[in-house]
């Protein structure tokens, strides 16, 4: 998966690679430091508490919070998220939950290379997951 534009390099990311990563990690600061490694901006708060019950990426965070959490379960991938980021996933259903003053729906699917990749391309290409960008 790449992406590009006139300003900045194409970058191909191996979600395959990733997503193997991210699911071996057992606590918040393993997914921060996959996410980095491979030129990704996450801005989860990176505590080394082991929790592989609350193991979540957040994206895009912004005065009012983070607009989109995905949360990697042992059997399933949920997506937390704002009307906003909902309406780019017209193939899954939400149900209606109150996650901070933002995000006000979630989506549970199970956890596949497949169901990642497609929540993954879709954040990515919208712009809620960017490159870290080099100063």
């Amino acid at each position: 998966m790449s992406k590009s534009n006139a300003t900045k390099n194409n970058r191909t990311i191996d979600v395959n690679a990733l997503f193997t990563e991210l699911t071996t990690a057992t606590c918040k600061k393993s997914l921060v430091d996959t996410m980095t490694k491979f030129g990704l901006q996450c801005v989860t708060a990176p505590t080394t508490t082991p929790n592989t019950n609350d193991l979540y990426l957040q994206f895009n965070a912004n005065k009012c919070g983070d607009v989109s959490r995905v949360q990697l379960t042992s059997k399933s991938i949920k997506l937390w998220c704002t009307d906003a980021v909902k309406s780019l996933f017209t193939n899954l259903q939400f149900d209606a939950v109150n996650d901070g003053s933002s995000r006000k729906s979630r989506a549970t699917i199970a956890r596949t290379i497949e169901n990642f990749t497609m929540v993954f391309n879709t954040l990515f290409d919208n712009g809620v997951i960017v490159p870290i960008q080099s100063k």
